[in-house]
């Protein structure tokens, strides 16, 4: 009887460690599909960041286009107004210089006019 009552424990121990057994097994797969639920979520949220990053560069290198588009019009713009510019100088030199000559001139023809009516004056004073 005791033979047989041990025999029962034993058999009863063999059957708790089996379910044990059973249970550390179920528990490792809940974990590892756990972890793998994790890991995905990571790798779902890695791609969604690379997604992100992306479509940030793609929007970055629009505006940088679009700025590039820019300067190349504003440079064109400098590059006709700095010819502009160069022709008005020009033409201001041009036009200062036509104005000099212009008042050399007068200044030497009221030097002739001066000089013409002092030879005027001096002839009708040698008449009389």
């Amino acid at each position: 009887m005791l033979a047989r009552h041990l025999e029962t424990i034993e058999a009863d121990m063999m059957e708790r460690e089996a379910a044990f057994q059973q249970l550390q097994q179920q528990r490792e797969q809940v974990e590892q599909m756990l972890n793998n639920q994790d890991d995905a979520a990571r790798d779902a949220e890695v791609a969604q960041t690379i997604a992100d990053l992306q479509e940030e560069i793609r929007k970055l290198k629009n505006d940088a286009r679009r700025k590039d588009a820019t300067i190349h019009v504003m440079e064109h713009e400098q590059a006709d107004l700095v010819k502009r510019l160069t022709f008005s100088q020009e033409s201001l030199l041009e036009r200062d210089k036509t104005i000099e000559t212009l008042e050399q001139k007068y200044v030497d023809a009221e030097v002739e006019v001066q000089k013409t009516k002092q030879e005027v004056c001096n002839i009708i004073n040698n008449s009389y």
